[in-house]
């Protein structure tokens, strides 16, 4: 029986799993959901080790959800997530699976909504919260993913923030 479970899934990767192989040795795996639309790809150049290379995610109606690089088994550059619409919604870059670097995430309309930095996955710096129609509704101040400070619109005088 545990033979036949094997062999059974063995099978279901092989249905479920697609390889286009390209001339500069370039291969793009695409795995499917079972009813056969898209799940992930990855673009596996030559050289990048089992699991590294460019990956995208679909959700089961065919939209991206998340598309990044993965080097030594870890994220690592720009990682970019998607709202259904197919519009942006989060951006954060990653150093070997560590956020460090500029975070943005937007409103599914599109406009930002959070903009700031991270350095070793803790808030840092100035961080803004923005509304839907881009104005500036509070100021953050983190340093070492502690806040240490605080403006809101509510607090400024003339609803702008210095």
């Amino acid at each position: 029986m545990k033979n036949l479970s094997i062999i059974y899934i063995f099978l279901l990767a092989l249905v479920s799993c697609g390889i286009e192989r390209y001339d500069d040795g370039s291969k793009l795996y695409k795995f499917y959901y079972f009813d056969g639309t898209l799940k992930k790809t990855q673009l596996q150049k030559p050289g990048e080790g089992i699991g590294n290379g460019y990956w995208k995610y679909y959700d089961e109606d065919g939209n991206i959800t998340k598309e990044f690089q993965r080097t030594g088994g870890k994220s690592n550059g720009m990682v970019k997530f998607y709202w259904k619409n197919g519009k942006l919604k989060a951006e954060e870059f990653m150093v070997f699976g560590v956020l460090t670097g500029s975070y943005t995430s937007y409103y599914e309309r599109g406009s930002k909504e959070y903009l700031g930095q991270k350095v070793n996955g803790k808030f840092e710096g100035v961080w803004l919260h923005f509304n839907g129609d881009g104005d500036t509704l509070q100021k953050f101040l983190y340093k070492n993913g502690e806040l240490i400070g605080e403006t809101s619109l509510a607090q400024t005088k003339n609803n702008k923030l210095k």
